[in-house]
């Protein structure tokens, strides 16, 4: 393995909303994912809390997902 690979960490993310696609139907709103630390998109929404999301991309293939594992 390469040496990125130790320093690339998984983060933990709540589901905040679901796209349409065909494979995102394994998925609900309030679930924990994990994923890539680099993986996805970061927005950030200025609101009263300025928060910060991530955009998280979902395959039907393991290997075209962000999303590494669902936590039940």
């Amino acid at each position: 393995m390469p040496d990125t690979a130790e320093k690339q960490k998984s983060g933990f993310y709540e589901v905040v909303a679901i796209g349409d696609g065909e494979a995102a139907k394994k998925f609900s709103v309030g679930q924990k994912v994990v994923a890539g630390k680099y993986s996805g998109e970061e927005v950030e929404m200025k609101d009263d809390k300025d928060t910060e999301y991530k955009i998280l991309f979902v395959g039907k293939e393991k290997n075209e997902s962000d999303v590494v594992a669902i936590i039940e």
